[in-house]
């Protein structure tokens, strides 16, 4: 596998010759758009997940019991500020890679330890196989959020910006 010669990045940091594709250069285009509506694809599963959890409190506290996770309010609160402020942290560009990279952490023990489908079995193994690799699918992305970063339509490429580095 051949390193990239510095003639083969552009000035936005894609590898390749430019070629006519028209995809392609759709895609070069729309760069930043498409990055702002990856950040709130993304983030839409952690907000809806922290509203939901917070106007069902008690439903999700029992939740929390079905898993034997001790702590009750004191572990749910957190989790769901985890999720809506990483989640928010993500839509607005803000702190982008810190909120990525807090968000891979919280999915790292709910991924193993809510979802760990080989420790069930029946419908709670297909239930809890659907969460697990939906959560590596979460991770997936947020890893390739932790590696483009927010783009220039984002609070920290502003800032960037201003500084006058390049987003």
């Amino acid at each position: 596998m051949n390193t990239p010669t510095k003639a083969e990045i552009d000035q936005d940091g894609h590898v390749g010759t430019h070629s006519d594709d028209p995809l392609d250069s759709l895609i070069r285009s729309a760069s930043p758009v498409l990055l702002v509506v990856g950040r709130v694809l993304i983030a839409s599963l952690f907000l809806q997940s922290a509203i939901s959890k917070t106007l069902h409190w008690d439903a999700a506290l029992a939740e929390i019991a079905s898993y034997g996770l001790p702590g009750g309010a004191l572990t749910l609160a957190p989790s769901l500020g985890v999720q809506f402020f990483g989640g928010l942290g993500l839509i607005v560009g803000w702190k982008f890679r810190w909120c990525a990279a807090i968000l891979i952490a919280f999915l790292l023990p709910a991924t193993f330890y809510i979802h760990g489908f080989y420790r069930y079995e029946g419908e709670a193994f297909d239930h809890h196989l659907l969460g697990f690799f939906q959560n590596l699918t979460m991770m997936g992305g947020l890893v390739f959020a932790l590696v483009t970063g927010p783009g220039p339509l984002s609070i920290d490429g502003a800032r960037a910006f201003r500084r006058g580095r390049v987003p």
